[in-house]
């Protein structure tokens, strides 16, 4: 590169943009591109998963004047400065625990230690056999760099601290020598904020002399939010598009159930003109109880006749405002016709829930909650009954005319899928998946537009490093306080600083992505007590260290402004204080410069440097400069100033000294980095003055040779900031002095060029190219509008909001109750059938001691008036506002879908559906943020036993569809298991993982501050979450795109036959089964590997009606065989299981342990 050699190439600014993919091929393409003789921009692809290439690093690369020779360090004297071991093994472990594995090929530390302080390690260094690569062309091994990073982070391993930590940048590296030769590395932190680590690190070879130089390498620390684990969890239906089998079964004999509002016909007449015989059963959907409709259907399937291929319960295109009713009338007539044919049939038709619009498949549908519980329902019945395949279709809404012909030839299809939508003459089937935040949702969250000249907003840094990431932000105007003046920003200078700020080099908090824009014009538009020399209107320039300038608004010490200067724009006067200030106090106050003597100013072309040559000539001093460029040259040469050198090469040394006859210059004023450092000083004459007013080599503790100091040369440090804070006095006089200068004509106002402040991302990288002449300068608009963020994310819960929680008395609602009053709600009314006691009262009682108010409306939300009572309640005094509702009011009574009765259905269905239709009602006309109803995994993915609560949960899914479909914002969350609060507190004993409440709620609050609608939240692997029997489904195909299921599930019938065929008969064929049995019991109990005693009663294990019916469902799937309904129960034991199923497999009876032991057949 530049035709130069590895240690004349400095690399900086190298940016990590993603991470890169690994796969048995990568490919890498990178690009290089000069933009000056000295200087190239360096850019690295790799492609992302769907092949597409992505930039992956940035780099800037420069070509060094003269290659640093460094001198060798001691590595005794540096072995003894680390004298805290550091295991190696550890290191590697911590690592891993944060989510970074190192393989064999990247273990390349020995021997570490640490500082005393804790602030320096030491290493040897050797690549891996592992990742020995001949031939691989590289300059420097990628291993050797990645050691340099772990050794950087072997003091931030805590035990307690578990988050992420990823390289994201490197101020420069340089090659100093062969890398190859390099035996140990020291590192170095020189920053430890709460998200980054930042530090400076080396490779040595044996005799101590570095071959590698890394600086400013930061590694940043994932963010320690709960909440973006959570996110992890959020799982949603998606619809794919699917081809429509073609049908292979004969049509058959088919019953259509109508609901007597003419769709049925239409259908059955399909079905007959494609060769089936169809039968419709028109029964209006009225409140028929349950048994009575069982009967009803039971007493049409027992007439003569063909067993029919298929049952379909077909719903009427009917309006959703129809309250909870016609869900449980729908839920009633799924439930009866399941009842009915599983008691009915060996092996039952296949049954089907024909829908019309019920779900949100494409954009623009609506979803009916009076048909979305059907889907809870099939879903648990894919799991008690899977010979019943229960099927649903739901049918395009706008297309009536075609609904017939559609949904005949899906029903004659036969399809595999239990989850089909049709749409537009389009077949999809629904899919559950991962479904995380996005950055589109995340942005479109935290947006808000402000108007300018009237609303307070800022620029802040989004992410540190990443010039690309500069946003606005919304920031509340505050009145300013004592000494104080608010000042309306017409335009704002920029800094070098600025951009070093942005860039995260300069060390700072959280907030120092705040700090910029130091300086600016503006116009008061309120003063604080005690400010008497300014008022309202006043036009000032400003400069304050503290930042916040590159705003519409902002608040700043009086005593940090100055009047305008007559006769200038506001956009050319924000350029003048921080230069001018700058190249003053350097030059009178710091160098003392006196008229005759020569200054020698880098960088001249800057705001600071043609700031410093007017001060300089100001003074009467000679001006010497360099500049970066050509043009740049040309530009101060047509100022007057006779000798201009190249500061990007180190000749200006010798320069220097030949133009002046080899005594030098009196002052230099610096602004280079590096080895142009001693070549300064190199310039001076004795009692000379060198004037640093960079901050890389400081910041970096680069080291100084004290030998160009020893004809009594001064080596000072200028940082303007520090002289606000600590010497306020002499920074507002010399304010006062440069204003009057530049008033009085003695100093002209700098160069400037303007940029508008939607294209602030330009001019900094303008500035960090210094590609500029003079000063950059934002305007700010004064009207219009423009898009901005919220600063610290978008906020759900209202400061002194008001809320209701149903079934906030206890449990989860209890527990949301405790996170909307940390959330900063200031009204909770909470709802319960009975008051609080015991804990909770005095739960209760610690929120209002901490300022929340709570109101406690005790009654059914199901039964009419108790709605009406909580939102009087949240809306007292008259005309206050009720800001959000969260529905958490449930009850469980679980029941195989076989044996649930009318009363069962009815009081699960009761507070969930029936109190959140009243609770709808009851809030029209309130302006709601959003209103909560929490549903469950159930209603998602099915579970054995909570048929009536799938149903009862579905409904709230399409309840917050339907709502939102119209505007008003509503989420239903599919709860999985909770671990510390709530009714499902005992799955973590049956190997579940759980949501933590402090997470949990956490993602709610994300949940609802980005606006979604339905997202189900469960940890752990979807493997320990789908059972066994609906692993086949097309539902989870995206879950579990391997075969990760026990060996007893994954055999196939005929291998299980042929293996237990193949044993003999006796103990080796009985233990080979038990075996089978074993697998399937652990897996669901959620037990260990360890082994059961066959004799063990499986009451003992665990078992209970629920997971016994899970057990007879999974050996029925996996050896397709039909079981009794007390199949489990009449084998108590493992053993006797074995021997049940040996007589159901058809083996033979003298082989069957059973007959030894007696057990029931």
């Amino acid at each position: 590169m530049f035709g130069a050699g590895p240690e004349e190439v400095e690399v900086t600014d190298l940016h990590f943009r993603e991470l890169l993919r690994l796969a048995d091929r990568t490919d890498l393409s990178t690009t290089v591109t000069l933009a000056a003789a000295d200087r190239a921009e360096c850019e690295i692809f790799g492609r992302d998963e769907e092949g597409a290439w992505v930039r992956q690093a940035t780099a800037v690369l420069r070509r060094l004047a003269a290659p640093q020779r460094p001198r060798a360090a001691s590595v005794q004297t540096l072995a003894l400065r680390h004298p805290l071991p550091v295991e190696a093994d550890a290191l590697y472990a911590n690592l891993r625990a944060r989510g970074v594995a190192h393989g064999p090929a990247f273990q390349g530390l020995t021997e570490v230690s640490a500082s005393r302080h804790g602030n320096s390690f030491w290493a040897r260094v050797r690549i891996p056999e592992a990742a020995h690569a001949p031939g691989h062309g590289l300059r420097i091994h990628p291993v050797l760099v990645d050691l340099c990073a772990q050794l950087l982070v072997a003091g931030l391993l805590d035990e307690d601290d578990r988050r992420l930590l990823l390289p994201a940048r490197m101020q420069s590296a340089r090659v100093l020598g062969d890398p190859g030769t390099a035996v140990y590395c020291h590192a170095r932190l020189a920053e430890t904020a709460p998200g980054a680590t930042v530090g400076h690190v080396r490779l040595l070879d044996a005799d101590g002399r570095p071959v590698l130089a890394v600086d400013g390498l930061r590694i940043v620390h994932s963010a320690a939010d709960r909440t973006a684990e959570a996110d992890q969890w959020f799982l949603e239906v998606g619809w794919r598009r699917a081809t429509r089998p073609a049908a292979t079964r004969p049509p058959g004999r088919w019953l259509i159930v109508g609901e007597a509002d003419g769709t049925a016909r239409p259908v059955a007449a399909a079905l007959r003109n494609a060769g089936a015989t169809a039968r419709v059963w028109e029964a209006p959907l009225a409140d028929q109880g349950l048994d009575a409709f069982r009967d009803a259907l039971t007493s049409r399937l027992t007439r003569p006749g063909e067993r029919p291929r298929a049952v379909v319960l077909q719903c009427g295109p009917r309006p959703a405002d129809g309250g909870a009713e016609d869900g449980l009338r729908r839920t009633r007539r799924l439930l009866a016709a399941a009842q009915a044919l599983t008691a009915r049939f060996p092996e039952p038709p296949r049954l089907y829930a024909a829908t019309c619009g019920a779900r949100t498949v494409t954009p623009g549908d609506l979803a009916d909650p009076g048909q979305s519980p059907l889907r809870g329902l099939v879903r648990v019945l894919a799991l008690e009954h899977p010979e019943l395949r229960a099927t649903l279709v739901d049918t395009d809404p706008a297309a009536p005319d075609e609904l017939a012909q559609t949904l005949a030839a899906e029903l004659l299809a036969d399809g595999p899928e239990e989850e089909i939508a049709l749409r537009d003459s389009a077949r999809y089937t629904a899919e559950l998946d991962y479904a995380p935040l996005t950055d589109i949702e995340r942005t479109t969250a935290c947006a808000r537009t402000v108007r300018c000249g009237t609303d307070g907003f800022r620029l802040r840094a989004g992410r540190l490093g990443d010039l690309g990431s500069l946003e606005f932000t919304t920031t509340p105007r505050r009145r300013p306080g004592p000494g104080e003046v608010e000042l309306r920003v017409l335009a704002a200078g920029l800094n070098f600083r600025d951009v070093l700020t942005a860039m995260g080099l300069l060390p700072g908090d959280e907030n120092i992505r705040y700090r910029l824009g130091f300086e600016c014009a503006g116009e008061v538009s309120a003063v604080g007590p005690g400010v008497d020399h300014l008022r309202a209107g006043d036009r000032v320039v400003a400069a304050d260290v503290h930042g916040g300038a590159f705003g519409s608004f902002t608040v700043v010490p009086a005593d940090r402004t100055a009047p305008l200067p007559e006769g200038l724009a506001p956009d050319t006067a924000a350029g003048l204080p921080i230069a001018f200030l700058t190249a003053w106090y350097a030059l009178r106050h710091v160098g003392q410069v006196t008229a005759g003597e020569r200054v020698l100013i880098h960088s001249a072309t800057g705001g600071t440097g043609l700031a410093a040559i007017a001060v300089a000539r100001l003074l009467g001093a000679e001006v010497l400069a360099t500049a970066g460029s050509e043009e740049k040259r040309r530009f101060l040469r047509a100022m007057g100033i006779a000798q201009v050198m190249d500061s990007r090469s180190l000749d200006f040394r010798d320069e220097v000294k030949e133009v002046t006859g080899g005594e030098g210059v009196d002052v230099v004023l610096n602004s280079l980095a590096g080895s142009a450092i001693r070549a300064g000083l190199e310039c001076l004459r004795p009692f000379g003055r060198f004037v640093e007013l960079g901050v890389r080599d400081i910041l970096s503790d680069a080291p100084l040779g004290l030998s160009p100091l020893r004809h009594n040369i001064t080596f000072s440090t200028v940082d303007l900031r520090e002289l606000q804070l600590a010497r306020l006095r002499v920074y507002a006089a010399m304010l006062r002095e440069v204003l009057a200068a530049i008033a009085e004509g003695r100093l002209k106002p700098l160069r400037c060029t303007t940029y508008p402040l939607a294209e602030v991302t330009d001019a900094f990288r303008r500035m960090a190219g210094a590609r500029h002449i003079g000063k950059l300068v934002l305007t700010i608009p004064q009207e219009g509008e423009l898009d901005a963020v919220l600063p610290d994310g978008p906020l759900t819960v209202r400061e002194g909001g008001a809320y209701i929680v149903t079934g906030g008395l206890r449990g989860l609602g209890l527990a949301t109750a405790c996170w909307l009053a940390r959330q900063g709600a200031g009204h909770l009314v909470l709802s319960g059938r009975t008051a609080p006691v015991g804990a909770a009262a005095r739960t209760l009682g610690e929120l209002s001691a901490a300022g929340t108010r709570i109101t406690v409306v005790t009654g059914d939300i199901s039964l009419p008036g108790t709605a009406d009572r909580l939102v009087a309640a949240a809306t007292a005094p008259e005309g206050a506002s009720l800001n959000g509702v969260v529905h958490s009011a449930m009850v469980l009574d679980d029941a195989a879908v076989a044996t649930i009765r009318e009363d069962q259905l009815g009081r699960v269905w009761a507070p969930k559906v029936t109190g959140a239709w009243r609770l709808h009602r009851a809030t029209e006309g309130h302006r709601l943020d959003w209103f909560a109803v929490y549903s469950s995994m159930a209603s998602l993915l099915g579970n054995a036993g909570q048929g009536a609560y799938a149903a009862a949960n579905a409904w709230l899914d399409g309840f917050a569809a339907w709502r939102s479909a119209r505007g008003l914002p509503t989420l239903a969350v599919n709860w999985g298991p909770w671990g510390e609060t709530g009714v499902a507190t005992g799955f973590a004993d049956r190997g579940y993982q759980t949501i933590p409440t402090e997470q949990g709620l956490g993602a709610l609050g994300a949940l609802l501050a980005h606006r979604r609608v339905q997202t189900g939240v469960i940890p752990g692997e979807p493997a320990t979450w789908i059972s066994a029997a609906a692993r086949r489904s097309a539902l989870f195909a995206a879950l579990l795109p391997g075969d990760d299921t026990p060996v007893a599930a994954r055999e196939s019938t005929d291998d299980i036959r042929a293996r237990l065929a193949a044993l003999p008969a006796g103990s080796a064929r009985r233990t080979a089964l038990e075996s089978y049995l074993t697998d399937h019991i652990r897996a669901v109990l959620r037990l260990s590997s360890a082994t059961l005693d066959p004799q063990t009663p499986l009451r003992s294990l665990g078992f209970d009606s629920l997971l016994a019916m899970e057990l007879r469902v999974r050996l029925e799937t996996g050896l397709n065989i039909k079981l009794a309904g007390n199949f489990v129960w009449r084998h108590p034991t493992l053993e006797a299981l074995a021997a049940g199923l040996a007589q159901q497999l058809g083996l033979d009876p003298a082989d069957r342990p059973e007959e030894r032991l007696g057990a029931p057949g």
